[in-house]
């Protein structure tokens, strides 16, 4: 698929996300990947999973697909289902077959509809996530929801569904990134529409009686200029309770004028009642070649630095990895480096937009999206994503060294576009989603989409 730099592209991958110079890198001899789950699609199953997964102290597995499922009352799908919350169980042999089952179909309508981020675990084992759309409401029919799903009491039995927020619109619309909680309990997200007009960040707080709701407030509105523009990604937090994130536009007035993204820090009141302060630490585009569009949820280093992906930039325009360098106190200047470029073509990945994982070397691994060759029944004329690792230099000041490990869509029932899922890692092995392909295309002729694993 031809792209091109600019947020008019941006805001294009947004709705159909929610509606539906040879650079060195070198593929190194490794595990293929072994597609453990291929989706089918209908009324059975899920399709096209754009999320990553979370894994529970079993190492079974969860994620969302943003279709598929039992409901025909959906908004944004552009297919059958409202989409899907799924689980695959883990076999008892290191060869064995993972087992699928659909925890969950949306309904659409005042329930929720298509599912773009993740799903997170509470202590207790519940699920919470978020949907793009749904929600139907008197001010906004299809801003989306905020749910979770109650495990069964006994083994068979259905999980459970209730819908904890349904977004307003003045106060959000259209979540994309995975949820987080606080030590207290909280919610923390963000939505890439709404607020003022240019996205927001939010806190759902959990009622203070079994069976009361829970209340949203607005903890930062997105103004589109310099703070940041349409933050799609999740967010992370520090031993502070700060938050960090991504917008994927705004700040400097480049990359057709609406800004190339912006990382920013929200610190909490620091007396009840009070304000939470955004804090941009970075603006993408100061320098010729730097990252653009930021989308994938930041990862923290042990020295409290972040690393992320941008699906737009670098040195080839194709995207690029990059480290903020965390300042020695609290009013110093964060600063940017650019760990490595994309180059696309055959040999390379392009259009990173999902979070990276570290190996226990210190080590990133991640995916692209396009790259790297491969053949997705001219699906992904551009490539196919790849999965690489990005290896730390020997030497202070050194240069990171990018490895290819993987090149999508080469077997026939291989993955590929790795749309906006990184990759988590449980023990040794990596795992994670691809939008399409896999070895069903009886419903969907490029395949519904994979899970994956992969042990370098």
């Amino acid at each position: 698929m031809k792209r091109m730099e600019g947020l008019t592209l941006r805001l294009s991958r947004l709705v159909f996300a929610i509606i539906l110079t040879f650079s060195g890198g070198t593929l190194v001899a490794s595990s293929t990947p072994w597609v453990i789950h291929s989706f089918a699609g209908g009324t059975a199953d899920g399709d096209r999973p754009f999320a990553g997964l979370i894994s529970d102290a079993a190492g079974n597995l969860y994620g969302t697909t943003v279709n598929g499922g039992n409901s025909p009352n959906c908004y944004f799908s552009v297919k059958a289902g409202c989409g899907t919350v799924f689980e695959l169980v883990r076999p008892t042999t290191q060869d064995g077959i993972w087992t699928e089952s659909v925890l969950y179909s949306f309904q659409g309508l005042t329930d929720g509809d298509g599912p773009v981020g993740g799903v997170i675990f509470d202590r207790a084992g519940n699920l919470y996530g978020t949907t793009s759309g749904g929600g139907e409401n008197s001010v906004c029919p299809n801003c989306g929801t905020v749910f979770e799903l109650n495990p069964p009491s006994s083994t068979g039995g259905a999980w459970t569904e209730t819908i904890l927020y349904r977004f307003q619109g003045s106060d959000g619309g259209f979540s994309q990134g995975s949820l987080l909680f606080d030590k207290a309990g909280n919610l923390y997200g963000t939505t890439a529409s709404g607020g003022i007009f240019a996205g927001i960040v939010f806190e759902l707080s959990p009622p203070s009686s079994s069976g009361g709701s829970w209340t949203e407030t607005v903890i930062h509105n997105f103004t589109g200029g310099a703070d940041g523009f349409a933050p799609q990604s999740g967010l992370i937090i520090d031993q502070s309770g700060a938050l960090y994130g991504t917008a994927s536009a705004g700040g400097y007035l480049s990359c057709s004028g609406l800004g190339c993204g912006v990382v920013f820090r929200l610190s909490p009141p620091t007396s009840s009642g009070g304000q939470w302060s955004e804090h941009v630490l970075y603006k993408f585009g100061i320098r010729p070649h730097d990252a653009r569009f930021p989308s994938g949820t930041l990862v923290f280093d042990g020295a409290g630095n972040l690393y992320g992906t941008a699906d737009g930039g670098g040195a080839s325009h194709l995207g690029a990895i990059f480290e903020l360098i965390r300042p020695a106190d609290s009013l110093g200047t964060w600063t940017e480096t650019l760990l490595y470029s994309f180059a696309g073509g055959k040999k390379d990945g392009s259009y990173p937009q999902n979070n990276l994982a570290f190996d226990g070397q210190g080590a990133l691994y991640g995916v692209t999206d396009g790259g790297g060759g491969g053949s997705g029944g001219g699906a992904c004329s551009g490539g196919c994503g790849t999965i690489f690792k990005l290896v730390p230099p020997a030497v202070s000041g050194g240069a990171w060294t990018e490895q290819v490990l993987h090149r999508f869509g080469y077997q026939i029932d291989d993955g590929f576009a790795p749309t906006l899922a990184g990759l988590i890692r449980v023990g040794n092995t990596f795992y994670g989603t691809t939008t399409y392909g896999g070895g069903d295309t009886s419903t969907c002729p490029i395949g519904c989409g994979t899970v994956f694993r992969f042990v370098p």
